[in-house]
């Protein structure tokens, strides 16, 4: 039961990522934890500046692109549309009416997707890679293993959003601090970021099935190769077509 339970979990983290963090920017930057426990941006810019330079002032330009001028975003939506890149947060997932605080991490490099995440005593990882998903349990040191075409959509997460739109700039309450935030329009709702001085501190999804929020703790363009292996000595029992 623990293990259906956490492998759903896996896969429901995985496209709750999708719809949130895709879609946007060209540049990739390197991000990493700063003392906070936030991500820390390599780049000078000020929260909550318009294209022409008025805070606050909404635009219709996609992130990412020049237009998106010095907002803050800007430099986490470069890395995360990169061709390789690693973000790690906390969020809460509600599974079958039940809470469930999870750290997850997921990396891109090129067509390989992997996410690992960890909730208390249970460590999981998901690998797309070779046009198979393998789902990796380090507790019952098993392997399940699907082909592409049987499994939940692991495509590139930029599939699942046509681009930012800069909606506003204001405070706001995040995990019970008040901080500045840039809320963005995007295809399956609204994303506001929240930052903590220049530090991204973490973003909230709001969408028509809920709010999903995200402590972020790294955003960086450095991805580890052990992302994307699978233990050797692990069975693998083939599921799906």
């Amino acid at each position: 039961m623990m293990k259906e339970k956490t492998s759903r979990l896996l896969f429901l983290g995985f496209l709750m990522f999708c719809l949130i963090l895709s879609g946007c920017g060209s540049q990739p930057a390197s991000q990493s934890s700063g003392g906070s426990g936030s991500a820390q941006p390599s780049q000078e810019t000020e929260a909550g500046t318009s294209q022409n330079g008025q805070e606050g002032q909404p635009g219709d330009t996609a992130a990412g692109t020049d237009g998106m001028g010095d907002r803050l975003a800007k430099v986490y939506t470069d890395i995360l549309q990169g061709d390789r890149n690693l973000i790690k947060y906390r969020t809460t997932i509600d599974m079958d009416g039940e809470e469930a605080e999870a750290q997850i991490e997921v990396a891109k490099d090129g067509d390989m997707i992997a996410m690992r995440t960890l909730l208390p005593g249970v460590e999981n990882n998901m690998v797309k890679k070779d046009n198979k998903v393998y789902m990796v349990d380090h507790n019952t040191k098993t392997v399940m293993v699907m082909n592409v075409t049987a499994a939940p959509d692991m495509e590139d997460p930029g599939q699942y959003t046509a681009g930012l739109s800069y909606l506003s700039s204001g405070t706001g309450d995040f995990l019970g601090r008040t901080l500045p935030y840039e809320e963005y329009a995007v295809e399956n709702g609204t994303i506001q970021y929240f930052f903590d001085g220049k530090v991204l501190a973490g973003m909230i999804f709001h969408s028509q099935t809920g709010d999903q929020v995200l402590e972020i703790l790294e955003i960086s363009d450095q991805v580890p190769a052990e992302m994307f292996m699978i233990p050797e000595d692990y069975p693998q029992t083939m599921i799906g077509g």
